[in-house]
């Protein structure tokens, strides 16, 4: 069991590494986490080691530490920042955001899921939808400026210049639909699990590709705990909220920003709420 729990703040171009009071700067490159996994293996293994869900400048790092034997959590930034304000940190830098995840960690580790690689199944499926929500997002962009042309003098060159994009991203978005059907019928475990979840009443292909490629792995018997977490901050399990002469049950704020989107973010991606329930 890891007994040292560090921190980790992390960016594109380098993360600084918080043991204890010592805070270190590595460049974010496979020469900088190569010298970041020599500078760990001195203070004994494994280690608990956090960070922030970074999009994907904190993979390659988090990737090799799991490789290294470490257990790697991967902090949702708005359990972080909430964190912060409960402690009324008052220092913003990196050498200060990366003690602070080392402390949140340490002082959460009986709640925090370990994280693990994604398959090569689970990282295609993942590219492939989120390509997919980009250039849905972006043709209706397209289409709402075109409606407004439509109240102006330039509709027609609009809808002329407009015409060959939108084609181009019916074609591309056609194309992933193509590849995502292929995915499913795949002879593989995974595809298995694509084509039970689309067996659910009102789930199709693209949610319940969508929803798959972000479940939480199944992490040394932590799954069930994974799985609720993650059920519970999409909305599935209401939160229960009492005091002050006040008991209700609500969903909690993030499921309101996926059912607008129709898309569940990752579990290592931040989950920012954009409207609370009402």
């Amino acid at each position: 069991m890891p007994t040292q729990t560090l921190g980790v703040d992390i960016s594109a171009r380098w993360f600084d590494v918080a043991h204890v009071e010592e805070v270190r700067r590595f460049a974010n490159t496979a020469p900088g986490i190569t010298a970041c996994l020599a500078w760990l293996a001195t203070l004994g293994a494994p280690l608990r080691i956090g960070m922030e869900a970074t999009g994907s400048y904190h993979l390659p790092l988090a990737t090799a530490l799991y490789n290294a034997g470490h257990v790697v959590l991967v902090c949702n930034p708005l359990s972080i920042a909430r964190y912060s304000q409960a402690v009324l940190a008052r220092t913003k830098t990196d050498a200060a955001d990366a003690r602070r995840i080392a402390r949140f960690c340490a002082a959460h580790q009986s709640e925090l899921v370990a994280w693990t690689p994604a398959s090569p199944a689970q990282q295609q499926l993942r590219a492939l939808v989120t390509a997919r929500e980009t250039l849905v997002q972006e043709r209706l962009r397209l289409r709402n400026r075109q409606h407004a042309a439509g109240y102006t003098a330039t509709e027609a060159l609009v809808t002329e210049l407009q015409a060959p994009v939108l084609a181009a991203i019916d074609a591309q978005i056609a194309h992933i639909d193509r590849e995502l059907a292929r995915l499913a019928a795949a002879h593989t475990a995974f595809a298995a699990q694509l084509r039970l979840l689309v067996t659910i009443p009102g789930l199709g292909l693209t949610t319940a590709a969508t929803l798959l490629a972000s479940l939480p792995l199944d992490v040394k018997g932590q799954r069930d705990l994974a799985l609720s977490r993650f059920a519970c901050s999409r909305g599935a399990i209401p939160v229960n909220r009492s005091g002050a002469g006040t008991d209700q049950r609500v969903v909690a704020p993030e499921a309101h920003l996926c059912a607008h989107h129709d898309l569940a973010p990752t579990p290592e991606e931040p989950v920012h709420p954009a409207r609370r329930a009402r």
